[in-house]
Formats: structure tokens, sequence, C-alpha cells
């Protein structure tokens, strides 16, 4: 029994960025339902009502249940690179389903046989990408130090069976993003960072850079694509700043990376545009040829949404992340300009939703006690996230260009923005973000109402719903705020055929695409016989390229949440001031060049502490990791929590038990021994790794640009540091020792 709660752990309640496991909304039946059809308008109003009912459900079965074990999990991606050792050259394979199948035979052999549950040592799972796989644990962790420790080992033996299933020639690699995607070779007109070579401008992304083939071929993945393109209305539009060499070339019309593709670009026109950029052959004439064409009596333009939302200096992107900087630095975002020179900073153009998630990221879940344990870590948690992500940078790269951002949170959320015009002004934020409203129902109302100091947009009507069914304010508005999201896939044959009290599909349909910092998690129906309480998943950290690594985050945030729980930490400051902390983690080099709000005294929560008394300051990461003279410092703060767990754990233990205690102690110790090098910048983040590897690479020209060999020659390094060769300046050597070796 208790195997197969551990199988259902993975099945239940989705997976990683809305992609939940076959068992759940993979499973399609009927067939998509087209948007802008009236069948789909029908179906957004269903999904949307029976998505309450069934939320109501679940709280309304689970909201008294308490003492669940406190039991975790991680996630982590892996994109597919195939590497061709005589022209040096490394490509995404579009193959991932093969050796998904591969390993889904052995879970799917352990159906219903203990003895083969028990042996299993990974789970796997399809991804956005047809380039990606997903794997997690076969079975959760628990809350002692010896299991806790044991995450670097069930990662290395997963990158193992995953290797195991691949041609000789293709690795597993957990570098976030692959360097060169979006990479066309101006001659071909086709991908050369795919293997094979596609022709992009597809018919579900209508992306310039971006290939439809390398999207997982489910329905779900095309549909979930194609109708957010659609409903926002064009193309989605993501500009980062660009890295700027000596000789980086900038397209002088259009103010981003110079790229032969520019000249296909179809810019959307204003609300009075007329819709006339299509040539006769039915390809996109260049750029440079358009011109805009007032619409007849200002009527609104036809369908847009294969063009490109593209301003010479103003981006979308400028003005949405404008909201998170303080009064100054918006006017300057907002104007388009740089704020050292006052000129409009170049940007890095990517036009779909492959860019974003086509990333690898490190998630953690965990399990609580009860509901109410849940909504206070969700909170505390919310807080540390900026800096989780900003600790954890390894995104220098973007469409084969060195960026100004180092973390990939922003291209993610810029990928999957829905939002029509009309909405950005009431609804701030895309639905890849940072939270907008606390939950907790520990703090007095004066102290939450402080903390959460964000416009919250809701559906009105949906919070009525909540508050008369008994739903208490603060959890009412989170999930009202989720329900302002129309749904984005439905299929013609889950939609009636689906019992509220049973199912939670509909639910879900809105939960799994809400995706912010933190995801407060419902148990599965009891119908489903799961075994599942609360959860929580923590969602913003970069993955890493060793196993080693990202054990050392895994295993640091879940302590941290230990620690939360037993020391009953109030880390609470207001949401635009996390927001800003948002915006800063982004920052090149952010771990050093920038400070982050904090409390300055972390204390225990005191449910009737007046807003006004607390104190803020501006830490950098150093003094958040590492302490100073009025704040503990978060590893302080996990040490004091390892030594309580030792007085449960270890004294007074058999022998055995206490040597695999002193083991699991030791690798923890090393791994804050790496965090705290990368918090004081003696160890650098792996973002800064990469970047120094492609500045001092002897194929790099001063152009921002990732050559074809730069990219071969940094997949074959990721490659090795994944298989434990880790260079001493991205992991000391004496760190390495001192846990005892890699495991």
């Amino acid at each position: 029994k208790a195997t197969v709660s551990v199988l259902n752990w993975r099945r239940k309640g989705g997976g990683t960025r809305g992609t939940p496991s076959t068992m759940g909304l993979l499973t399609n039946a009927g067939y998509p339902i087209a948007w802008d059809t009236e069948e789909n308008a029908s179906a957004v109003k269903y999904v949307l009502q029976h998505g309450i009912d069934q939320f109501l459900a679940l709280y309304t079965d689970y909201r008294r249940e308490a003492n669940r074990p406190f039991l975790w999990g991680d996630e982590l991606e892996y994109s597919l690179v195939q590497l061709d050792e005589n022209a040096k050259t490394a490509k995404l394979w579009l193959n991932a389903g093969e050796p998904l199948d591969e390993l889904n035979k052995g879970e799917e052999e352990a159906k219903g046989n203990p003895e083969k549950e028990a042996a299993l040592e990974g789970l796997w799972r399809p991804e956005y990408g047809s380039f990606m796989i997903e794997g997690t644990p076969a079975r959760p962790y628990n809350y002692s130090l010896v299991s806790i420790a044991s995450c670097e080992a069930s990662l290395a033996v997963r990158r193992r069976m995953l290797q195991a299933k691949l041609p000789k020639d293709v690795i597993p690699c957990t570098l976030v993003n692959f360097p060169r995607m979006g990479s066309i070779d101006p001659k071909s007109g086709t991908s050369d960072f795919t293997s094979p070579a596609c022709l992009p401008r597809g018919t579900v992304s209508h992306s310039l850079f971006v290939p439809d083939n390398c999207i997982n071929p489910h329905p779900r993945f095309g549909t979930l694509t194609a109708n957010i393109r659609k409903r926002r209305g064009k193309k989605v539009s993501i500009r980062i700043p660009l890295f700027m060499d000596e000789k980086t070339a900038v397209d002088p019309f259009l103010n981003i990376d110079a790229n032969s593709q520019n000249q296909y670009l179809q810019q959307a026109q204003p609300a009075w545009g007329d819709d006339d950029d299509d040539s006769e052959d039915g390809m996109p004439e260049p750029a440079a040829k358009k011109r805009a064409v007032a619409g007849k009596d200002g009527a609104p333009q036809a369908d847009q949404s294969n063009k490109d939302d593209l301003a010479p200096n103003v981006t979308p992107t400028m003005y949405y992340f404008a909201q998170y900087f303080d009064k100054e630095e918006s006017k300057t975002i907002v104007k388009g300009k740089h704020a050292a020179t006052g000129a409009a900073h170049p940007s890095i153009y990517m036009d779909c939703m492959a860019f974003g998630m086509g990333c690898n990221c490190l998630q953690t879940t965990f399990q609580a006690r009860e509901i109410d344990q849940a909504r206070h870590v969700y909170d505390q948690l919310a807080v540390l996230s900026p800096i989780m992500l900003a600790m954890s940078a390894a995104t220098p790269i973007h469409k084969g260009l060195l960026s100004e951002i180092d973390v990939r949170w922003m291209v993610i959320s810029e990928s999957v923005d829905d939002r029509q015009e009309t909405e950005v002004p009431k609804i701030m934020k895309s639905r890849y973000d940072s939270i907008s409203t606390y939950i907790s129902t520990r703090p007095s109302d004066p102290y939450f109402h402080a903390m959460n100091d964000i416009k919250l947009a809701m559906d009105e009507d949906v919070y009525r719903r909540l508050r008369d069914a008994d739903i208490d304010h603060r959890l009412a508005r989170h999930v009202s705020h989720l329900f302002i999201r129309d749904p984005l896939v439905m299929y013609s044959g889950k939609l009636h055929q689906l019992e509220d009290a049973r199912h939670s599909d509909h639910f879900e349909n809105i939960q799994s695409t809400n995706w912010q910092s933190m995801r407060f998690k419902p148990p599965p129906p009891k119908s489903a016989d799961a075994n599942i309480g609360w959860r929580v998943e923590f969602r913003m950290m970069d993955a890493q390229m060793s196993s080693f690594e990202n054990a050392a985050y895994d295993t640091f945030s879940i302590l941290l949440a230990r620690a939360i729980i037993e020391f009953d930490l109030d880390f609470y400051i207001p949401l635009t001031k996390s927001d800003v902390n948002s915006a800063r983690s982004h920052v090149r080099d952010a771990v050093s060049r920038k400070k982050f709000v904090m409390q300055k005294h972390i204390k225990k929560l005191d449910i009737l502490r007046n807003p006004e008394s607390v104190e803020y300051c501006e830490m950098d990461c150093n003094e958040i990791f590492n302490g100073n003279g009025h704040f503990e410092g978060l590893i302080s703060i996990v040490m004091r929590y390892i030594a309580v767990a030792k007085k449960t754990e270890y004294d007074g233990q058999p022998k055995d038990v206490q040597e695999a205690w002193l083991k699991a102690e030791k690798r923890i110790h090393a791994y804050l021994e790496l965090l705290k090098g990368r918090a004081n910048g003696t160890i650098p983040t792996t973002a800064r790794y990469i970047r120094d590897f492609v500045l001092g690479h002897p194929t790099y020209k001063k152009d921002s640009r990732v050559t074809q060999e730069c990219c071969f020659d940094l997949c074959k390094l990721s490659d090795r540091v994944a298989k434990g060769d880790i260079p001493d300046e991205l992991v000391p050597r004496r760190i390495i020792e001192a846990a005892g070796g890699i495991a």
C-alpha cells in the first residue's frame, strides 16, 4: 500500500509547469476543442464553474485532515542533446518519446507488484519539448537527515537510467536551456540546433526561429501553444537585454539582435490597423517593405495571432517588468532607456513558447502535516524564492547570445503570457510569475493586509461562491485569483463526463496553468485512493549541471522548510518588495551586484505583531545566507535545525543508525559550504561560470554570439560535470571531498 501511494504521488495532481503525468491531464479523451469557437466559449464557462465545484469538494473532504508525515520529492528536466564529435556540433535530439516509452515500461510492469514497485528507482514523464524528459524519485523522501541526504544519489541514478536508454551520441543535459535554441541556418532556412534540421514558421507557434517539431507531439502541448497565441491575439513577445560586447551586431531599425530572420518580422498593428501583411505566395514580406495602414472607420483588425508583438524601443517586457522596480527605475524602463546612458538598450527577441517552456527547472514539493501548515510555509518560502533564484542562476545565454540576465524566469513568464491588451492594466502579471497574495491563516488581519499590498485581480463571482461555501477570506482570494485565467486546453470527451465529487481535472486545468513561484496543491480526490495530503511546490530555482549542485539546492530548500516549521519563522515582507527582489534576481551577477529586501531581524511569528514595528533592510546574498550583525543568516538557521534533528535522529540510536546519520550530516555540511561560497562570491554561480566559458572560448569574437563549436564544448563540459568530473572552479574539490565524494 505504501509503495502504491508513492507511485500515485507523481500521477495525481499534476506535474511540472502544467504537464501532468500520463495518468492526469495528458490523458486526452475526444479532440482538443479549437479556440475562437462557440464550443470553446461554452467549454471555458463549464470548466471554470466546475473547477470551483471540484475544489470545494476537495476542500470539504480534506480540510480537517491532519497528522500527515512530512514527505518530499524533487523534479528535474533533461534536454536530450546529440553530439557530433567530427563536426563539433551539438543539437537537440527531437525524439524523447522513444526513450520515455522504454523508461516507463518498468513502471507499467510494476503495477500491482509490491516487489517490483519497491525496486523502481525513478519515474519519468513527458515535458513540453520533444527533446525533454522529466525525472522524479520513485518514492518520496522523508524528513530525516539520512533521507534528505540521499537526494544526490537518486539524481545520479536517474541520470544513468536515462543515459542507458539513449543512443551513444545523445546525452541527457541539465543546462537550463540549449545555448543555440532558435539558431537558423541563413542558407537553408532550417534550424541548425535540432536533429533533424527542420523548417521554422510552423502552423502552431508561427515562430521565425523554432520549428513546431520542437513541441512534444502530444495534442496537449501544441494546443496549449496555439491557444496562448490565439487568446493573446498575437504571438508572444520575449525581449530581454542583450549583452553588448565590442562587436555585438544590432538590427538598426528594430533595436534587437541582428538576425537573418528579422526580414520576415510581421508586426501586429494597433487595433485600428489593417491586416495586409501577407504576400501572394503566403510568405511574409520582409519588414523593410511593410507600412502601417489605418483600418476603415477604425474597425478592429482581423486575427493577428501570427504577427509579432514588436516595438523598436519600448517593449511589452519592459512595461511588464517596470512594475517591479522603484518609481525612478520604472520611469527609465518604461521609456525603454538604459539607466546609465539614456540610450535604448538593445534586446534579444524571441517569439514562441518553446524558448521558455523548453527550459529545465529544479523544483521541490513537500507534503505538510495539514492545510494550515502548508499555507504558512507557502508564504515564507515565497519570500525566499527570488533569493534562491539569484543563488541558483544558470541561464546567461538565450537564442545563441549572451544576455544581461542570468536566469530563465522572465523568459518563461513572457513565453506563456496570454493576456490581451485590454487585460494588461487589470491583470499585472503573466500566468507564469511570482505569487500575488499570501494565504496563511496565522497572521493578524492588520499584519496580513500590510503584507498583501498588491492590488489583487480576482474573479468576484468565484470569490463570493467560495465565501458562501465557508472558505476563509485569504484562501478565497488565492483561488479566485487563479480563476481569472481561462482554461487553455480542453478535450471534448472530458467535460460533462466528469463527476465533480470524484474528479479534479477541471480544477487542475486552471491550477496547473497558473505557474507561480509557489504552488499550493490540494490532495487528489478520495476516489483516487492516492494517500496524499496538502502539498507545497517550490518552483523558482534554475537547474544545475551536476547532481551534487542540484542536490545542494534541493536539500537546502527542504531544510529551510523544516526550519520554518520547527522554529515557526516569520520572513514576511510586503509583496511589492518581494516583486522588487524578483526583478533584481534576474540581473547579471545579482548575487554580488544586487541587494534584496528582507526583514532586518528574523523572529518567531507573532500573530499579533504590529506591521509598523517591522524593520526592513537591503542585504546582499552574502548577508542573507551567511549573516551579519543583525541578521542570523539562512545557513545558520538550517544549522540550528540540524542540531535539533540530531537529538531525535542520532542521540540514543544504535551505532549503525548513528554512523549513517553522521555520514548524511557530513554531506549536507558540504552542500552548505557550496552555498556559502556562492553567496560570498568565492565560488561562481553556474551562470557566471558559463558566461566566462563563452567569453574565454577560442571561437568567441567579442560579438556576444555562441558559436557551434563553443556550444559543442559547453555541452561536452556539462556531460563531464554531470558524470562527476566537476571543475574545481565550479565546485571546489575540497567541498566534494568533505562530502565524502560524489554520490
